[in-house]
């Protein structure tokens, strides 16, 4: 009878031990399943924070750049700009230049043309201080 008591206890006891086995397999199923998906969480996470970065380096360089067909434009506006000055200074000096001609040609009308040449050094000075 001992014998049996003996096997009856064992049983009991291998019963629990299976038991505790079974549950034990069941926890790391679950936390097997936990640490994918948390990897999963993981990666999805480190995706949108590199995207995020993305995003936040896109609106850095568009805040601080200007279009390539903009600048160009611009550019060409400000050359014409600075060519159609120039060819005023260019003009006004040869104005000037006929005034003080024809100064030597008619003495009469000296004060007219002094007043003219005047009119356009002052134009011109100021076309030249705006190319400045």
């Amino acid at each position: 009878m001992d014998r049996n008591k003996e096997l009856v206890e064992l049983k009991r006891e291998n019963e629990k031990l299976q038991k505790s086995l079974n549950s034990l397999k069941e926890q790391y199923n679950c936390l097997e399943t936990e640490f994918v998906n948390l990897q999963t969480e993981y990666s999805e996470n480190i995706i949108i924070q590199s995207m995020n970065e993305m995003k936040t380096r896109y609106d850095i360089m568009i805040k601080t750049t200007v279009p390539t067909y903009k600048f160009t434009l611009l550019n060409e506006k400000y050359n014409k700009l600075v060519k159609n000055y120039s060819g005023c200074s260019v003009l006004v000096d040869y104005i000037i230049k006929l005034i003080q001609k024809s100064e030597r040609d008619i003495v009469n009308r000296k004060d007219i043309l002094l007043k003219a040449e005047l009119e356009l050094i002052t134009i011109k000075e100021i076309l030249e201080d705006s190319i400045k």
